[in-house]
């Protein structure tokens, strides 16, 4: 991981139910309403029924879950991030908690 100079790191670490769930309402969303995502881009169809994860953000975010998962994990464990102050939040309330205690820090 490149985060050498970074002084915190937030890992989102949420349960892959979580994480399916949302790819997969924001895709379908975006497809059926044709949003524009960046510089007139929009979600393509091919993320809907493509097997292929590099066409199909919902697959890939299936296949690379794990890996990506395990990869954070052993940079915590290595002394990879020691530099930094980790904060891994493992559910959408600690996700909330956080941002809450960051508008607070701010007053």
């Amino acid at each position: 991981m490149h985060l050498k100079k970074a002084n915190t790191i937030v890992w989102l670490d949420l349960p892959r139910r979580t994480v399916m769930t949302r790819v997969i309402r924001r895709t379908i969303r975006r497809v059926l309403t044709r949003e524009e995502l960046w510089n007139g881009n929009k979600e393509p169809w091919t993320n809907l029924y493509h097997w292929d994860p590099e066409r199909n953000v919902i697959k890939w975010s299936w296949v690379t879950y794990k890996g990506r998962r395990e990869q954070y994990e052993q940079c915590m464990c290595d002394g990879s991030w020691v530099h930094a102050n980790v904060r891994r939040l493992r559910s959408p309330q600690a996700v909330e908690g956080f941002l809450d205690s960051l508008v607070t820090a701010a007053q």
